[in-house]
């Protein structure tokens, strides 16, 4: 009896510890009892205070964590992407700095088969989104450009995305990577922007 209360205590103490690093609320959502993590089964009420069922588009509008935010604005705001902005003339709003690194290629989260050669990117997950099917997603083959700290560009198909990065950041194909930095930098900061294809 004694070893299960103490088992209980450490699945309440992980679960707590696993939202707070995750940003993953055990909470039920305010005004409904249902919904287990804020996200999933939410019921959104309208003006009259009338609720018109779960939104189909629940999971893909959640929130970027204000954590993850303050993170990127404070790195944002270092002295690589002051740099880099004022390189390339650009305004801290109208794009985004972070790390790039390159992966090997092979089936997307878009849902597409594709090979190193292409120029193609793998985005960040908070960017990407969350989908109940990521080949809809609607980030998928938007285009970006990338610039590094050596005043090279390229253009890049974003068709995937990249669990282990960060906000702001970008995994590029070796094709894409290797057009601004070489494949032994493995890691650089850069400059992007969303761009027509």
């Amino acid at each position: 009896m004694q070893f299960q209360i103490k088992y209980l205590i450490f699945l309440c103490v992980l679960k707590c510890l696993n939202g707070l690093v995750f940003g993953i609320s055990i909470l039920p959502a305010k005004g409904n009892a249902n919904a287990v993590d804020g996200t999933k089964g939410h019921k959104a009420a309208d003006k009259k205070g009338v609720e018109n069922g779960p939104s189909p588009n629940s999971i893909s509008k959640v929130e970027v964590d204000i954590n993850v935010k303050r993170r990127y604005e404070f790195r944002n705001n270092g002295v690589e992407c002051r740099a880099l902005r004022s390189m390339y003339n650009k305004n801290q709003g109208e794009n985004y700095c972070g790390d790039v690194t390159f992966y090997d290629t092979g089936l997307s989260a878009c849902g597409k088969v594709h090979k190193n050669t292409d120029f193609i990117a793998a985005i960040n997950i908070e960017q990407f989104g969350y989908h109940p099917n990521p080949n809809a997603a609607p980030i998928c083959n938007r285009c970006a450009i990338v610039r590094g700290s050596n005043n090279k560009q390229v253009k890049v198909r974003i068709v995937d995305k990249c669990m282990g990065c960060k906000y702001g950041d970008l995994d590029l194909s070796p094709s894409a990577f290797s057009s601004i930095y070489s494949l032994g930098k493995g890691r650089a900061r850069i400059n992007w922007e969303f761009v027509e294809c």
